[in-house]
C-alpha cells in the first residue's frame, strides 16, 4: 500500500532501516526506513566514465553519506537522545540533514545564504584594500561584509521549524548540534549569529581535517577547502 513516486526499473537505489519510533496505522505498526535513489542514467554516465579512465568503481555515495563519513567519528559518539544536524551551506541553496548512530534519518533543501566570496574574488578585494588611493579601497573593500542576523532570518526559521517538525512528526525529545559545511560556512560571524539564534551548539568543520583522509596536494589558490564536503 505504499506508493514511491519515483520508477525503480529507471533507478538504481538504496534502503536502510532506522532508529525511528515504528509508525501505527490502524492496528499495523511500520518501521522507518530511508531511501535513496538515483536515475540509472546518471550512474551510467559515471561507470562510463570511470571505465574510460581505466578505473575500478567500488561505489557511489550521494552528498549526504559524503557528509556523514566526514562526520562518522561525531556521529559513533552520539547518545541515545542526541541528533547530529549537518547544514551544507551550498550557492543555491543549504542541506539539512539529520542523524543518529543508525546514520541519515531526514534531509531537506532549505534557503541558502549570500555567498563567501570566491577565492579570485578575496584576491580582488585584498589587492583593492592595499591600493594607493584610499577612498578608492573603502569603497571597494565594502565589495564583502559580516552577516547579519537579517541576512540568516529565513535560513534560520527554517532550521528551527524543519528540526521541530521533524521532533513533532516522529513524537520524539531529542537534542541536536548542529555542523556548518561547504564553502558559505566561511563567513566569520556564521558560528555565532546561528548559536544565539537557534540556542544549540554550532560547530565548523573543514573537509581536509578528518583523520580517515590521507594526505594529499592541491593547490589552495584554486580549489577552495571548505567546498570539498
Amino acid at each position: 500500500g505504499i506508493q514511491i513516486p519515483i520508477s525503480l526499473n529507471n533507478s538504481d537505489f538504496d534502503v536502510h532501516l532506522t532508529c525511528l519510533p515504528e509508525k501505527k496505522i490502524r492496528k499495523e505498526s511500520f518501521r522507518k526506513y530511508f531511501l535513496t535513489s538515483i536515475p540509472k542514467k546518471s550512474v551510467n554516465i559515471i561507470l562510463e566514465s570511470i571505465t574510460k579512465a581505466n578505473l575500478e568503481l567500488c561505489s557511489i555515495q550521494m552528498s549526504h553519506m559524503c557528509i556523514g563519513n566526514l562526520l562518522k567519528f561525531e556521529i559513533n559518539k552520539l547518545e541515545i537522545n542526541d541528533l547530529l544536524i549537518s547544514v551544507d551551506l551550498l550557492d543555491e541553496f543549504s542541506q539539512f540533514i539529520i542523524f543518529d548512530k543508525s546514520g541519515p534519518l531526514f534531509i531537506k533543501r532549505l534557503a541558502s545564504i549570500r555567498n563567501y566570496p570566491t577565492i579570485d574574488e578575496m584576491k580582488e578585494i585584498k589587492k583593492r584594500e592595499n591600493d594607493e588611493n584610499i577612498k578608492t579601497s573603502k569603497k571597494l573593500a565594502s565589495d564583502y561584509y559580516p552577516l547579519s542576523k537579517l541576512d540568516l532570518k529565513i535560513l534560520i526559521r527554517e532550521i528551527r521549524n524543519t528540526y521541530n517538525n521533524f521532533l513533532d512528526e516522529n513524537d520524539l525529545s531529542k537534542k541536536g548540534k548542529i555542523f556548518l559545511s561547504g564553502r558559505n560556512s566561511q563567513h566569520e560571524n556564521l558560528v555565532e549569529i546561528l548559536g544565539e539564534s537557534l540556542f544549540m551548539d554550532i560547530f565548523l568543520i573543514s573537509p581536509v581535517g578528518i583523520p580517515i583522509l590521507k594526505q594529499f596536494d592541491y593547490d589552495p589558490d584554486k580549489v577552495n577547502q571548505f567546498s570539498m564536503s
